[in-house]
């Protein structure tokens, strides 16, 4: 790898973590960013995300980055029936750098159907993992005459799918975050509108809280 596409990996995974959308806990900017900053970086024309069902048996566009277009969209699906050793080859390796994706073994199921089509030549996917299995995959797809993924494009990919993971975590906490202070709202509403008085001690008995109706019962 050349010092200048070193420069180029380096700065782009940088900016990313950088930049705000990665720990927003808005998926759709984060990984809008994410393939967007890839495409230009790896120079390849198409990069998606991909999550898996609940039931693992389909895996769903979260978001596509066409370069050409400067345009994301999403929305298409992947079911395991008809892709049989795709679906075992992310269960079970680091990487797919499919060279020559029409006839790797790994991804020749697409080729009628979605390479040729598309005029994709060379496919490189990193799964992206999180909580100790995997949840999805990043798609890299090469339009063209095949190309040679190089190891530390395959690296690079990988430290894409990361930084998914690291997204997907932001977004399960922002959740979290948002449930428990509506679980707050429901429950101070609750206490400020019964009629019985309610009130909280601190470890050394000290009231550090009386609701609303204290006054009604004084009064």
């Amino acid at each position: 790898m050349s010092a200048n596409q070193f420069e180029i990996f380096s700065e782009s995974l940088l900016n990313i973590v950088k930049g705000k959308a990665l720990y927003s806990g808005n998926s759709i900017d984060s990984f809008q960013e994410i393939t967007e900053v890839a495409a230009h970086a790896l120079n390849v024309e198409r990069v998606s995300i991909w999550m898996y069902s609940h039931d693992r048996s389909s895996i769903k566009s979260m978001d596509l980055y066409r370069q050409a277009l400067d345009h994301h969209s999403k929305g298409d699906e992947l079911s395991r029936v008809e892709f049989p050793a795709y679906f075992a080859a992310l269960a079970e390796d680091r990487f797919i750098n499919a060279d020559q994706a029409h006839h790797d073994l790994r991804t020749f199921e697409f080729s009628k159907g979605y390479l040729s089509p598309l005029g994709i030549e060379s496919m490189l996917d990193a799964p992206i993992r999180f909580g100790g299995k995997t949840i999805g995959v990043i798609c890299l797809e090469h339009i063209g005459k095949f190309r040679i993924w190089s190891s530390e494009e395959i690296t690079y990919a990988s430290s894409l799918a990361d930084l998914v993971s690291h997204a997907v975590e932001a977004q399960k906490r922002s959740i979290a975050e948002l449930a428990l202070l509506e679980s707050e709202a429901r429950y101070r509403s609750l206490v400020e509108n019964i009629p019985d008085v309610i009130y909280k001690t601190d470890l050394e008995g000290n009231i550090t809280y009386v609701s609303p109706s204290v006054y009604l019962v004084a009064g």
